[in-house]
Parts: C-alpha cells; structure tokens; sequence
C-alpha cells in the first residue's frame, strides 16, 4: 500500500536523519519512545519490531539493551537514504556498532490477527561462514 501523496511530500521536506532532534518533531520523537516502552520488555529485550528509520530510533533502542530487532519491511533503513553519505545508518548503528541482530521482511501479522503479543521466537542459524546476510525461516510458538 502507498502511501498518501501529502504524507510523502511532508517528509520529502526534511532531512529524515536530523529531523526529529529539533522543534515540533523532537515532541514526535520523545511520545513515540514513551509509547514504546509502555510496551517493550524490560532490558535486556530480546525482539522488538519497529519500523523503518534514519537511526534515532536505533540508537535509542541499541541503548535500552535490545538484542534483535525485526521488522515487515525490507529495510530498516528510510530508503532512498536520507544522507546519501551515510548509507545504511541504522544497520551500522544496530549491527556494526552495537551487535544488534536485524531481522528483515519478517510477517508478524498473523499473530497480530490472532491477538498474539508474546510467543517463543525460534531460529536455527544457518551454518554459513562469512556471509552478512541470509533467509530464514523462523518459528512463532504460542
């Protein structure tokens, strides 16, 4: 599903990376960390799915202790980047920087449908050596 077209215009405007740490969208940025940990486990949180951003949000959460971080989307990254200097931010803040396992195009929707919001998350790693990425098949067990 697209987006609205007045949504996408409004955030072409800014600079997705330092947008949120000034004026009325350093509020957005500070109500949507205190809605998540209304939330979130208690560090260290093992699996977290957040959307898509420039890194503020990663940096935040790579600092509450989280472990893996997953997400329905195929990049956790605003893509086309917001700097183009500085691609892939939020995976080289979550996993270079700070050991944080990303889990991409993960569909938690069923679970959502069945009103599931805590479950075992199983994943058998993949025997591949000096490899950065590969599919998975993980395992929700209620």
């Amino acid at each position: 599903m697209e987006p609205a077209r007045d949504v996408i215009d409004y955030y072409d405007k800014f600079q997705e990376e330092s947008r949120l740490a000034a004026g009325a969208s350093r509020l957005e940025f500070e109500r949507t960390k205190e809605i998540l940990q209304r939330r979130l486990p208690k560090p260290p949180a093992r699996i977290v799915d957040v959307g898509g951003a420039a890194g503020v949000y990663s940096t935040w959460l790579a600092g509450l202790g989280v472990v893996a971080i997953g997400a329905d989307t195929i990049a956790l990254e605003h893509i086309p980047f917001a700097n183009e200097n500085r691609p892939w931010i939020v995976h080289q803040t979550l996993l270079a920087k700070n050991g944080v396992h990303i889990l991409e195009n993960i569909n938690t929707a069923p679970l959502a449908a069945d009103g599931v919001g805590e479950f075992l998350f199983v994943l058998g790693a993949p025997r591949f050596v000096g490899t950065v990425q590969v599919v998975i098949n993980p395992v929700a067990i209620r």
